[in-house]
């Protein structure tokens, strides 16, 4: 385990000896691992017990306390090495679930301990049966302009299937309310493929989503991960099992119906009524324009060439030792790192090599033979990709409608 001191110390030393990357910019994560229920599809929470995730008053007022110690420790520490903050996110789990002094305590404690004068985009994650008139002005008062909802669907049986908190109408009402609260930046999230769901169920949802016009949809394609509770009754036959085909076709149905309605699909998965509603922080993060640091249980940071995390479900330890962190290493070109550097640029259209070794600290050719690196090819040309490398780098090109296309990202959990 990193103590705060060692890991000030790898930073300072990278950015002294000229081996940090050449971007300052930064953007500032704050993870809340709180939810009102344990989702049956939900990647994050499948192995993090419901106790902890539904835990009370008491445990989120400490881990409240921890953030903002977190946030008190390393903020100045960001603006000694010369990091610029330009985006801020709050996700989960569910922020919305704090409080409104909680809101407050942990956005005040980061306007004053990190530079928030270049932060162009504030975006936080809510889940409907958590949103009051206090939280959202709580929200606004912090300056946060982006407000992404988890509706995941307006069938009311497959919230139930998928063990959501709310129902159909709450959904609609948080939509409304937010925007009564003077939100005029709103992004619902669905998912396409849901055992058991249909072409007229997942219509309806998008039709309701049309008619509330929100100004950005972000339609995930269901992604049957091991661990979680839906994934698990698929494979001991208690649901139905749909195909990655039938999944991908439900997501172009879907997508087609958004189109449709005028909006633009301006990333896989992701769509917007106008270039102004596009997820700046999204795309930021997977087009690997600069660093990002994370505060919270479950959080993990990428900073001068350094991977940083605090493991989910590791609450207890993260509450006493906030400024202490689970793991730690320094990118390099081995098979094991490049696993996990593969979750950041796999969901590219393009890899950069310039961009990529100013991410990293070391060049793409230094692993273009990996095993890993090959794997990852496979696995997009099973999906319909064809990778045209240049001196530049690697763009990875979909056929035009391919429902493989949107199987980059499958839904796991949260907003966005």
């Amino acid at each position: 385990m990193p103590t705060y001191a060692e890991v000030v110390e790898a930073l300072k030393e990278e950015v002294d000896n000229d081996a940090a990357t050449s971007s300052r910019d930064l953007l500032l994560y704050v993870h809340i691992p709180f939810c009102s229920s344990k989702c049956t599809f939900c990647h994050w929470v499948a192995e993090i017990p419901v106790a902890q995730l539904r835990s009370g008053a008491t445990v989120r007022a400490a881990y409240v306390e921890a953030v903002c110690e977190q946030i008190r420790a390393y903020g100045p520490v960001l603006d000694q090495l010369g990091y610029v903050p330009r985006l801020l996110y709050w996700g989960g789990g569910t922020p919305s679930i704090l409080d409104p002094d909680e809101i407050t305590r942990v956005a005040d404690a980061t306007a004053t301990h990190c530079n928030l004068e270049h932060v162009t985009e504030m975006s936080v994650e809510a889940s409907p049966e958590t949103l009051t008139s206090a939280k959202l002005r709580a929200f606004r008062d912090a300056g946060f302009q982006r407000l992404s909802i988890g509706v995941q669907s307006f069938d009311d049986r497959e919230l139930r299937t998928a063990g959501r908190a709310h129902d159909a109408a709450q959904g609609e009402s948080a939509f409304r309310l937010a925007r009564e609260e003077g939100f005029a930046n709103i992004n619902l999230d669905f998912i396409a493929g849901f055992p058991g769901q249909t072409a007229e169920m997942l219509g309806g949802s998008i039709e309701k989503c049309c008619e509330l016009e929100p100004d950005h949809v972000t339609l995930y394609v269901y992604n049957d991960y091991g661990p979680t509770v839906m994934a698990k009754q698929m494979k001991s036959g208690k649901r139905p099992s749909p195909t990655r085909a039938d999944r991908g076709l439900l997501f172009q149905q879907g997508k087609a119906l958004l189109l449709d309605a005028g909006y633009v699909e301006y990333m896989p998965l992701y769509f917007a009524r106008a270039d102004s509603f596009k997820f700046v922080g999204e795309e930021y993060y997977f087009s690997l324009q600069g660093d990002h640091f994370g505060f919270g249980s479950g959080a993990h940071s990428s900073l001068a060439h350094h991977l940083f995390v605090d493991y989910r479900g590791n609450l207890k330890t993260y509450v006493e030792h906030p400024a202490d962190l689970d793991f730690g290493l320094r990118y390099g070109p081995d098979s094991q790192t490049l696993k996990l550097i593969l979750k950041r640029f796999s969901g590219l259209d393009w890899i950069d090599y310039d961009l990529f070794q100013d991410r990293f600290g070391f060049a793409f050719t230094e692993v273009r033979e990996d095993e890993v690196i090959r794997n990852w090819e496979q696995w997009m040309f099973r999906r319909g990709a064809e990778l045209v490398e240049t001196s530049r780098g690697i763009a990875v090109v979909w056929p035009d409608g391919s429902p493989s296309q949107m199987s980059i990202r499958g839904a796991t959990a949260g907003s966005r």
